[in-house]
């Protein structure tokens, strides 16, 4: 079980109009799982991938108050999916889904890989550029990014030339909504407007190390995340008055 927490004041809950957009059309894949899928499609892909994978899911809930009761619970809801390997030097995942009021579908996913039989670097970046094309950047630093065509780039901020690179730092599923949020403010960094426009972006982090033992991919829809958190809290603060005009409503005077 996991309490979960709104990552954004509830002043952003201005920007939804109630209305959810259709999941991301971003067309790559991390071992066979998209953006946008459900927890059956997600488990039929890993089955696929490594049968002996050891899969575990969390439950989500946000808590609320009627003003009275601080104890009051949101109903529960699949919050991530884990595939562990069940051996040392193998693949494991880590899904995010997204919260109510959305339909639990995929938002994010991180792949981590060792190995005791590792690539050299030709030979994963050969790999990678065989199922993705070429990245977006080849960065000094060790991670390559591909982004969503046709969408806004959420990912870029000013560089100290003053250009606009590509910048993945802090971009953590656990804190994409406060970055976005900062980026957004400082206007140089030209975010959209609404951030929901945001395209998707899938990243890999490796080891610097040639054989290269150990590499991350992680795919985070940026626009489906920020939508999906503003509506979450308009669902929890909608839970949260109908409370309050309960508990107003069951309120009895006593006799004086």
């Amino acid at each position: 079980m996991n309490i979960r927490y709104p990552q954004m004041g509830l002043l952003a809950l201005g920007f939804w109009a109630g209305t959810l957009q259709a999941a991301s059309d971003f067309p790559l894949d991390v071992a066979g799982i998209k953006l946008g899928m459900t927890e059956a499609q997600v488990r039929a892909a890993l089955q696929a991938f490594d049968p002996d994978l050891k899969i575990t899911t969390t439950q989500g809930f946000f808590n609320y108050s009627d003003g009275v009761d601080h104890t009051l619970k949101t109903p529960e809801f699949l919050d991530k999916l884990e595939a562990t390997p069940t051996v040392a030097y193998r693949t494991g995942f880590t899904i995010y889904f997204a919260s109510p009021p959305a339909a639990p579908t995929v938002l994010a996913l991180r792949r981590s890989t060792a190995s005791d039989t590792p690539p050299t670097k030709a030979q994963l970046e050969e790999s990678l550029q065989q199922k993705y094309g070429a990245p977006v950047i080849l960065a000094q630093t060790g991670y390559w990014v591909w982004e969503q065509q046709g969408q806004p780039s959420c990912i870029r901020t000013l560089n100290y030339k003053k250009q606009l690179e590509p910048n993945v730092s802090g971009l953590a599923y656990e804190t994409v909504i406060q970055q976005l949020q900062m980026r957004q403010q400082d206007k140089r960094n030209q975010l959209p407007a609404d951030l929901a426009t945001c395209g998707a972006y899938l990243q890999l982090s490796r080891s610097n190390h040639d054989p290269v033992s150990q590499f991350e991919l992680s795919m985070l829809d940026l626009g489906e995340i920020w939508q999906t958190e503003v509506a979450t809290q308009a669902w929890v603060e909608q839970l949260t008055q109908e409370a309050v005009k309960k508990r107003v409503g069951q309120g009895k005077v006593p006799k004086l």
